[in-house]
């Protein structure tokens, strides 16, 4: 036999209980309990800019997509946009077009083959003048 579960958290300790039954009545359970392998982690994380491009390098633990968005402000972003869709776990984006001596501020966001997301917060960096 074999059963897929889904929608189970990252890094959790899980109880499962099996049963089976044969066609005259005999029945058996079984009791186990497994981890969860962590969610998506990013680490290593460095940037690096120019006057008018920002490049930022990441790992992740897992092969996963790579964005990595450059905006003037945390709240409103109509700024830049780089992504990846193939799945790697080391990342490098690029976004250009930025204007020399801004602040600006970018995130990066990962997401894995299960669907786990790894995102930092905003970050800021000013590019060269």
């Amino acid at each position: 036999h074999s059963l897929n579960i889904s929608g189970l958290k990252p890094d959790i300790n899980q109880n499962i209980s099996v049963g089976s039954q044969d066609v005259n009545g005999q029945s058996s359970f079984s009791i186990t309990s497994f981890k969860t392998k962590p969610g998506l982690v990013m680490s290593n994380i460095k940037a690096d800019t120019t006057r008018t491009s920002l490049t930022v390098t990441w790992d992740t633990n897992y092969s996963s997509s790579s964005q990595l968005r450059a905006c003037r402000f945390p709240f409103f972003c109509l700024g830049a946009t780089a992504f990846d869709s193939v799945l790697s776990s080391a990342h490098s984006m690029t976004v250009t077009n930025l204007r020399p001596g801004i602040r600006y501020y970018y995130q990066l966001t990962s997401v894995d083959a299960a669907g786990y997301t790894a995102k930092t917060s905003n970050v800021y960096i000013t590019t060269l003048q």
